[in-house]
């Protein structure tokens, strides 16, 4: 840590400022130095943390790394018997893409660009990932279930939340939330499950088999999104024409 950053930091302690982008300052004594505030800091743990097996096996693939697929559905559910809807988890839960699936297909593809030159994989690859909403968790769980969540964002739900993130309050006025087609005043779905593949025809066979699993289960479609990578020289581009990147955390080999 320089001396500069030193002296800022015990500037902030001193002022009482205790929080800085959500990371907990250390709390200074009466006539603390610069050279301990220096210790301190040198002494915090350096690098990104690393997941093990275990989370990379239990984390979604669309978390971390992202899918990243050409085509995706985003299929929004609402649910109407609680048992029949457990036995459509349980078939569900095992066809969910993991951490380690995603990030297994990745190296290989880049294994090969890097040895071929190829711009598109060999083999082809369709990944699931799942959500659920605050309506799920009181249906499914119980309204005690719901309160013992520490995400009061998540409790509140969507709706509840959009004046207060700045969406217009009147519901005459464009973006309001009793004009949305999922998430708003009266179309709030119990789940969300993500589609992604390389192919039309692969994404919409799996959107397939799960949509008929589900509408046997008493689970109705609130909304179906379908998304596909921009055409031409705007592929694997924002639809502003800039192209995104961000850093994710590190994972064991």
């Amino acid at each position: 840590m320089s001396d500069q950053g030193a002296e800022a930091l015990a500037g902030l302690i001193g002022s009482g400022v205790q929080r800085l982008s959500g990371i907990d300052l250390p709390q200074a004594a009466a006539g603390q130095s610069i050279d301990s505030l220096k210790a301190i800091a040198d002494a915090a743990p350096t690098g990104e943390p690393v997941f093990d097996a275990a989370a990379t096996a239990d984390i979604q693939g669309n978390v971390i790394p992202g899918f990243n697929k050409d085509y995706q559905r985003f299929l929004f559910l609402s649910l109407s018997e609680v048992e029949a809807a457990r036995s459509w988890l349980h078939w569900l839960a095992p066809r969910l893409s993991s951490m380690q699936e995603v990030l297994d297909f990745r190296r290989e593809f880049r294994r090969e660009r890097l040895l071929t030159g190829q711009t598109d994989p060999s083999k082809a690859a369709t990944w699931t990932a799942f959500a659920v909403s605050r309506t799920a968790i009181v249906k499914l769980l119980g309204k005690e279930a719901l309160g013992d969540m520490g995400d009061e964002a998540f409790r509140q739900g969507m709706a509840s939340r959009s004046t207060y993130l700045g969406d217009p309050t009147q519901p005459a006025t464009p973006g309001h939330r009793d004009g949305w087609c999922v998430g708003g005043t009266d179309s709030e779905a119990d789940f969300l499950v993500i589609v992604a593949a390389d192919t039309p025809e692969d994404l919409n066979a799996a959107a397939a088999e799960i949509l008929e699993r589900a509408a046997s289960n008493g689970l109705t479609i609130t909304f179906d999104q379908a998304c596909a990578n921009l055409p031409g020289e705007l592929a694997g581009h924002e639809h502003s024409g800039s192209r995104t990147a961000c850093r994710n955390p590190a994972s064991e080999a």
